[in-house]
């Protein structure tokens, strides 16, 4: 079911494309380069968003991804930079990926190292400590991608 919402999303970014600002794929080499920095592998459908569009926003909402080889200094959407630094300020567990900011209180964050399809938390830096507390916000990445793509026209 993620899969086929995943791509659901995937349609609904490129129909509507010029209300996207998204980096471009990223190289192979440049993603395990990000695995290897992060201590885990992307599951699939985040892997695949990564390799054909790196990170960046469908329509408002940014999607954190991988940019480039140097996450220090960086900032939104690299998703790299933003797990790193969730990692030593919230503090944020090792087997989370940040994928995205609700723009007010929520960060949602998803689990790579449980599955190949994980659910995505909500997790509120400072009050969220470990993924007990976490709420389940969608059953998978491409849940999320797919509401995030559904925005693009509202």
């Amino acid at each position: 079911m993620s899969q086929d919402q995943y791509l659901h999303a995937i349609s609904m970014a490129i129909e509507n494309i010029d209300d996207c600002d998204l980096v471009g794929p990223r190289c192979e080499n440049l993603i395990v380069k990000a695995e290897e920095t992060l201590g885990f592998k992307f599951p699939r459908d985040l892997r695949q968003f990564i390799t054909d569009f790196g990170a960046g926003a469908i329509g408002a909402s940014e999607v954190y991804g991988v940019i480039d080889n140097n996450p220090e200094g960086a900032g939104p959407p690299d998703g790299v930079w933003m797990t790193l630094d969730a990692r030593t300020g919230w503090p944020l567990p090792a087997e989370f990926f940040v994928l995205y900011f609700d723009g007010f209180e929520y960060y949602y964050v998803i689990d790579c190292k449980s599955s190949e399809d994980p659910p995505i938390l909500a997790w509120i830096p400072g009050e969220t400590k470990n993924s007990k507390e976490a709420v389940v916000s969608h059953d998978s990445f491409g849940e999320l991608l797919e509401e995030l793509a559904s925005w693009i026209k509202e």
